[in-house]
């Protein structure tokens, strides 16, 4: 019913909502500690578009067609669990789901990514499980977007648009920790670098409780009735 009509204030401007989008993350310190979150959960996928390729067509062994068909599965593994996160940080809570599964699990799943094709030349099947659980460990972020909107429930707009913010920076950090570090330890310390940012990434996250004025927010909201976003957005 409100998805026609705008959510601001009569009484904001046009530019004070598109400034507030910006002013939201030193207004709203914790919305820029999700936005960091948001950049390294994705930052190691677009590192890996560029190291990954040389690595299991000259080091591993597999041809172009099975490289690319473990890509393949990569992103499919990705795609379904965004669903099945969605689903349980609507029954384990958001902000668990995200520190556990997505941080904890790809600070592990991105060594297993690279140790157990590395260990298991030519095994396609072992390389794939692998892949499978490095692509699962980054869908556990997309509960983010259910949390963010919870912390800053005045302005739930602006605080989606630091977590693209975010996942638009991703994009070139990723390539950039490549570029910057590839030369002090090889494709292994890039892996170790994107493993210990997902577990600094967790530590990130135990900052990103709900305050207490946006949970009475959302009381009030609910005592007069008011649609409140509450599930989880399951994009990525």
């Amino acid at each position: 019913p409100r998805g026609a009509a705008r959510l601001a204030a009569r009484d904001v401007s046009v530019r004070g909502i598109f400034f507030g989008s910006i002013s939201i993350l030193w207004r709203e310190p914790k919305t820029f500690v999700a936005m960091i979150v948001r950049t390294i959960d994705t930052a190691s996928e677009y590192a890996f578009l560029v190291i990954m390729p040389a690595f299991f067509t000259r080091v591993v062994g597999f041809s172009l067609p099975q490289w690319l068909q473990l890509l393949s599965i990569v992103f499919l593994s990705n795609i379904l669990f965004n669903l099945a996160s969605g689903m349980l940080a609507d029954r384990l809570g958001h902000r668990t789901v995200v520190s556990i599964a997505g941080c904890l699990g790809s600070a592990i799943s991105v060594p297993v990514f690279y140790y157990v094709p590395l260990a298991h030349h030519g095994n396609f099947l072992l390389a794939a499980l692998a892949g499978i659980f490095y692509g699962a460990t980054v869908a556990a972020f997309v509960p983010l977007s259910g949390l963010v909107p919870q912390i800053c429930p005045k302005e739930k707009a602006a605080a989606l648009s630091a977590l693209g913010l975010g996942a638009g920076a991703s994009t070139w950090v990723g390539p950039a920790i490549v570029t910057w570090f590839e030369s002090w330890h090889g494709i292994e310390g890039i892996i170790w670098i994107f493993s210990g940012l997902y577990a600094f990434a967790g530590l990130l996250t135990l900052y990103l409780s709900i305050p207490t004025h946006a949970r009475e927010h959302a009381r009030r909201a609910r005592a007069r009735g008011e649609d409140l976003y509450e599930g989880t957005a399951a994009f990525h």
